[in-house]
Order: structure tokens, then sequence, then C-alpha cells
């Protein structure tokens, strides 16, 4: 548990729903397969860890925002 409150997957779903948002409070649509594969990874904690770098933060923002 992550903070006492939450697994790993359930944590990197939480991170990945905010980043990939359009602004409307949804996962850009285009990118839903990609949500997809990214929150059921082997190792969540992975995908945790590769989300501490700003550049796919950033990347994956750009891309839900349509730049």
């Amino acid at each position: 548990l992550l903070a006492g409150r939450l697994c790993h997957r359930c944590t990197l779903t939480d991170r990945l729903t905010v980043l990939l948002d359009d602004g409307t409070g949804r996962i850009h649509p285009p990118l839903a397969p990609l949500f997809d594969q990214l929150r059921n990874m082997q190792r969540p904690e992975s995908g945790l860890a590769w989300l501490t770098n700003p550049q796919p933060r950033a990347l994956l923002q750009d891309l839900a925002a349509g730049r």
C-alpha cells in the first residue's frame, strides 16, 4: 500500500487518469488503449517510477491535450 491507502496499480491508475485527462474530466478517447496497457502492466511500480520523470508526464499531458 502506498501512503497506507492505495495499492501500486490503483495509484498508477489514478495518476494516469489525471495525466490523460483531455480537459473534460475524461481520458482522451484515442488514448484509452494506451491507458489500458499502462495501467495493466505487469509491474505497476515500474510505471509509477517511470512517471516520476517529468518528460513522460509532459508527453502524456500533451497527447491528452491534442498537442
